[in-house]
């Protein structure tokens, strides 16, 4: 038991070196001639051996080394995506740069809805036209999306009816989207709008009313 949580115990980078096992003692001592050879301790050998209590701090011992290891290997594929990531956005031509960063544009700014104060991304929609964020203290009209502080019903009901349901109110998020979209489409220069139009086709489908969808389309033929 002393000798397993002994080992247990240690630096991270000790136990690295050995995968987290148990090891003899004498392997790794100083004289050649008496060092053991003999390979580590299995763990169902040291389960035979040793009390629960101590074979239970060998486990977890052997999971926090798992654990660090897995996220170091996350990180390093993390780190190559975003290298090559990088190399791809390097090689692209002005146009295809200008293009990503339309396409980001786009779906981070005009197909998404957030809260105007904080900016979280929000999905639920209960009827009611005053919007309260589930991250922030911020009320916004669901129909402008301006926000309102602490209660937004008057600019809702400044706009309509303060209840709608939940198609109309994708309907009219549609039209307020193809309005934002037309108007950044505009500021774009036309090799690079007609380029982000091809590349957005199935994008854009359903999130913008239809009808401006095959103009769009269109256009970009």
């Amino acid at each position: 038991d002393n000798l397993v949580d002994a080992n247990s115990k240690e630096e991270m980078r000790l136990r690295r070196r050995r995968d987290g096992l148990i090891q003899c003692p004498a392997r790794v001592g100083d004289d050649a001639a008496c060092a053991c050879n003999a390979p580590a301790f299995a763990d169902a050998d040291l389960a035979k051996l040793i009390s629960l209590p101590t074979f239970k701090r060998y486990l977890n011992s052997r999971i926090e080394l798992m654990e660090q290891r897995v996220q170091e290997e996350m990180n390093e594929e993390m780190r190559q995506w975003r290298h090559k990531e990088l190399e791809r956005l390097q090689k692209l031509s002005e146009v295809q740069r200008k293009v990503e960063a339309a396409k980001h544009h786009i779906e981070e700014e005009v197909i998404c809805l957030r809260c105007p104060r904080c900016r979280k991304v929000f999905f639920d929609f209960d009827g009611c036209m005053s919007l309260s964020c589930g991250n922030c203290p911020c009320y916004f009209c669901g129909y402008c999306m301006k926000d309102c502080g602490s209660d937004a019903h008057r600019c809702a009901a400044s706009h309509g009816e303060l209840f709608m349901p939940f198609l109309q109110f994708q309907e009219h998020h549609k039209e307020r989207r193809g309005r934002y979209l037309q108007e950044y489409l505009g500021t774009l220069r036309p090799d690079v709008r007609k380029m982000l139009l091809k590349e957005m086709q199935g994008t854009l489908q359903g999130i913008i009313a239809d009808d401006l969808h095959v103009r769009l389309m269109q256009e970009a033929c």
